[in-house]
């Protein structure tokens, strides 16, 4: 469970958050869901201190990290029970795919080699990519690529997975395979934040959707719900516009998502 209290975050004289919170129960799967520019991204980052909160507090793991006076120590707590998949890979070009996911297991959890390497050859053939272990990410397409992302956090095995929008750098025909991964693999984590403007796959794997808009929370509600009858004005528009753009009534809900 994580829980987040008051969360502000201000760039310079823009306010990007304004006292965002959000509890995040074990065994949730949570969907961020916004108008570019709401705000969606800044929020994710500043759950595990990528960008540091201007005001707020994160609660994880029995203990309250406060923005102001968090310290290193306090910040690398939180870190050890959040992992991220982000939007461009982030992978290290010079590592191979196991070597990429191995990392955090012998630098991060002081795993030994063999140990690790037997673990990130499972997980890589969880993500279906264990015949890629020994390429470079060079060598494969964004989709792999994003798939290798979502192994090596997993080998972190975190208490809550952040993913930040997963497939907006992929191809429209690479999208599929990821969002098939994501929804294989939530059974391995405790609990998933996902930014995401993919309708039909959060409308498939999430169980609560998080809307916002301008830096505030307008809607927190079950998937089902949202999707059936938005409670606020502003979500049932931004609903009805995305959904007349990417929804044919004919497709199944994964389909919907490319």
């Amino acid at each position: 469970m994580i829980r987040l209290s008051g969360i502000e975050k201000s760039f310079g004289n823009k306010r990007v958050l304004r006292g965002i919170s959000m509890t995040v129960e074990t065994g949730r799967i949570f969907a961020v869901m916004g108008p570019s520019g709401s705000g969606k991204s800044t929020l994710l980052r500043c759950v595990n201190f990528l960008e540091r909160p201007t005001r707020g507090a994160i609660e994880a793991g029995g203990r309250t990290i406060d923005a102001n006076t968090a310290t290193s120590r306090d910040i690398l707590f939180l870190r050890n029970r959040t992992a991220m998949v982000f939007q461009q890979f982030n992978l290290f070009q010079n590592l191979t795919v196991t070597g990429n996911v191995m990392l955090g297991l012998t630098d991060v959890k002081k795993m030994n080699r063999r140990v690790a390497r037997e673990e990130s050859l499972r997980l890589l053939d969880r993500v279906g990519l264990s015949d890629k272990a020994d390429y470079y990410p060079s060598q494969l397409s964004g989709g792999q690529q994003q798939r290798v992302g979502i192994a090596r956090a997993l080998a972190m095995k975190p208490d809550v997975l952040l993913l930040d929008e997963p497939t907006s750098a992929l191809d429209p025909e690479l999208i599929e395979d990821v969002l098939r991964c994501i929804i294989n693999v939530a059974a391995d984590v405790n609990s998933m934040i996902i930014v995401t403007h993919e309708l039909g796959f959060a409308r498939e794997a999430a169980n609560t959707i998080v809307f916002i808009d301008d830096g505030v929370v307008i809607e927190e509600t079950e998937a089902q719900a949202f999707f059936r009858s938005p409670s606020s004005e502003r979500a049932e528009c931004f609903l009805k516009n995305s959904l007349r753009r990417h929804i044919n009534p004919s497709e199944t809900p994964l389909e919907r998502a490319i």
